[in-house]
Formats: C-alpha cells, sequence, structure tokens
C-alpha cells in the first residue's frame, strides 16, 4: 500500500516575492509617516491643529495616510495623485478628445503620464501651502525664512511624488491596486488605536467630535423599553448579553396596561383633553359612568 498523497502548503515563489515586495513597500509608508519634515516643532504644530477649528480636516487627512498634522515627509500622502487622477476623469467627461484617449491603450499611458505631472504641480502647490500655514503658528518653525521654506517645500513635494511612485511599484510588482492598499493599510493602522480611544471615552463618558482630539465630558442616560422578554432572548442567543447588562442599569418594570385598569380612565382623559386643545375646543371630561365602562372594557 501507498501511502496517501498529504496537500502541499508551499507558497508559489512568485507569490511569495509579491507578498513580501508589497509588505515592504507598506512599511516603508508608515515610517516616512512618522518622520517629520525637517525645522519644523511637532508639538507646537500639533498643539495648535488640536485646538483649532480644523482639527476635523487634519484628522481626516491623517487617517488616509500622510500624517499631515504632523508635518512628516509623507505628510501629503497619497491625496495629490488622487486629486490629479479625478481631475482628468472628469475632463474625460466633457473634453471628447480626453474620452477617446481614455478608450485606447496609448492614449490611457499619455494619460497616466499627465497625471503625474499633474500630481507634482498639486503638490507643489499643497507643500507651500501648507509650508505658509506651518510658518504662521508660533513656534511651528524655528527660524522661518526663504531657505527653510524651499526646504520643507520641496521634501513634502518629494515624499509626495515617492508616495506616488511606491503605488504604482506596489501595482506593477506586488499585489492588489498600490494606491488603495496605501490607504487602506493607513486606516488599518489607526483602527486598533481608535477603538481602544471609543473605550476608553466611553467609559470616561467623554467624546471627541470626529477628526478631532480634544475631549468633551458628556452626561448622557440611556433609556429603552420593549414588550420583548430580554432575558429569555439573552438566553435563546437572539439578543447580545453584553449589550442587555450595559442597558440594564436600573430596571423597572412596568407592568402592561391590560393589567392596570385602574390607568385607563387617567390616560383616557389625558389624551381627551390634548385632542380638544389641538382642535380648539373647550376640555371635555369623561363622565363616571364612562369611565367604570372603560375599566370594565378587556
Amino acid at each position: 500500500m501507498t501511502a496517501p498523497n498529504t496537500p502541499s502548503f508551499s507558497f508559489d515563489p512568485e507569490l511569495k516575492r509579491k507578498l513580501l515586495f508589497t509588505l515592504l513597500a507598506l512599511v516603508i509608508y508608515r515610517i516616512g509617516a512618522h518622520i517629520a519634515a525637517p525645522g519644523v516643532n511637532v508639538q507646537a504644530l500639533s498643539d495648535f491643529i488640536r485646538n483649532s477649528a480644523a482639527a476635523g480636516f487634519f484628522g481626516l487627512y491623517d487617517m488616509l495616510g500622510g500624517g499631515l498634522s504632523r508635518a512628516t515627509v509623507f505628510a501629503l500622502g497619497i491625496m495629490p495623485y488622487i486629486s490629479a487622477s479625478i481631475i482628468f476623469q472628469l475632463v474625460g467627461g466633457v473634453v471628447p478628445t480626453i474620452a477617446k484617449m481614455q478608450k485606447e491603450e496609448e492614449g490611457r499611458k499619455t494619460i497616466t503620464q499627465w497625471t503625474r505631472y499633474a500630481t507634482v504641480f498639486i503638490s507643489f502647490a499643497q507643500a507651500y501651502t501648507f509650508t505658509l500655514f506651518t510658518e504662521s503658528i508660533p513656534g511651528a518653525v524655528a527660524n522661518p525664512n526663504f531657505v527653510s521654506r524651499m526646504v520643507m517645500v520641496v521634501t513634502l513635494t518629494t515624499g509626495a511624488i515617492f508616495v506616488m511612485w511606491l503605488g504604482e511599484q506596489i501595482t506593477e510588482r506586488g499585489i492588489g491596486n498600490g494606491m488603495s492598499l496605501l490607504i487602506t493599510f493607513s486606516i488599518l493602522e489607526r483602527l486598533w488605536p481608535g477603538m481602544l480611544q471609543l473605550v476608553s471615552l466611553i467609559k470616561g463618558s467623554v467624546v471627541s467630535p470626529i477628526g478631532g482630539r480634544r475631549q468633551i465630558k458628556v452626561d448622557v442616560r440611556i433609556l429603552a423599553a420593549t414588550h420583548q422578554d430580554l432575558e429569555q432572548m439573552v438566553r435563546a442567543g437572539r439578543f447580545r448579553e453584553d449589550l442587555y447588562y450595559r442597558l440594564r442599569e436600573l430596571e423597572i418594570l412596568l407592568p402592561p396596561l391590560r393589567e392596570r385598569p385602574e390607568d385607563f380612565a387617567p390616560l383616557a382623559q389625558h389624551f381627551l383633553e390634548r385632542t380638544c386643545a389641538e382642535l380648539g375646543r373647550d376640555p371635555l371630561r369623561l363622565s363616571q359612568n364612562q369611565a367604570e365602562s372603560l375599566k370594565r372594557h378587556r
């Protein structure tokens, strides 16, 4: 008898190479998103943004990569390339020549090259604007001058171009769409810290605005009502046990109205008066016989 064949779990060498390349590229991207641009006081910049009205915008930008609020070398992230791509997509809808080029192989290559040029231009414009913004913050730049300004502009622009190149390399030599992976990896990196922060905020009765870092003390009470037997539903696996005990801080068991005939008349009188007020009529009163009839009703 021959021994049964055992399945092989070895990786295909080409697939392994692509996986390793993709992982290495993503690690490089995240490392660059934590290296500050030269000449910037990251603490002063972060404190100013945290207490400004633009905290939500910077938080959203940080979530998509880069680390704009910390002025990292990859601060602009993948957004300049995305902006350039969107521009050409929109232009293709109104310019027939561009629309025709998008359908042809050579035309798509040309548009890709134009997108790269547009990315460089957008990156430079955003880098220069952000540099001026950083210089306007007290203490964010030690000695703002023309040289320090150009150094930061060149650093941010080069970082954005490198990110664009890195995404294209992942697409060509790795697995999946490089640009999408860069964004996804940035979001996943912030997922667990965000979840831990959420639990901490709930326990401490504080919240933070979306994208913001300032914590706001809140006092919230939740009133929940149901006619279902939640304990039975928990035992049957139809209701989450942790949610049940979180809601059951103070439980008030209220019998159904059919078991409280003494409440029939007061409730009927309340709704009768409210209806009269809505219709602009004089208030009406239930007679004793009507009240007794309600009590006997089942």
